[in-house]
């Protein structure tokens, strides 16, 4: 079921989940803290190894744009997550950090 959450709720499960990410972070293996609709989640995830290939298919792009492109002004960017507590769906998990 997709819909807003609420702001307070979001920014309790938001520090959780940062409170969560040092533990994460010394587990073995991949893992992943996510804000999902039924809260926070921890799991096992590809998402360090992804990120890895992505900044370097990143670093590759921009050193071959002046190049390839020399008379537009962009950059390769390997997908920011922009999140504002106001406009969160909470329809499918997230990773906040």
């Amino acid at each position: 079921m997709a819909g807003s959450v609420d702001p307070e709720a979001y920014a309790r499960m938001r520090k959780v989940a940062e409170e969560l990410w040092p533990v994460a972070e010394q587990l073995q293996g991949a893992w992943a803290v996510e804000i999902g609709a039924n809260g926070v989640i921890v799991m096992m995830s590809p998402v360090k190894r992804h990120e890895e290939i992505a900044t370097r298919i990143v670093r590759q792009l921009n050193a071959q744009l002046p190049l390839t492109h020399p008379d537009l002004d962009v950059v390769a960017q390997s997908g920011a997550e922009v999140e504002h507590a106001t406009e969160v769906e909470c329809d499918g998990a997230r990773r906040p950090v």
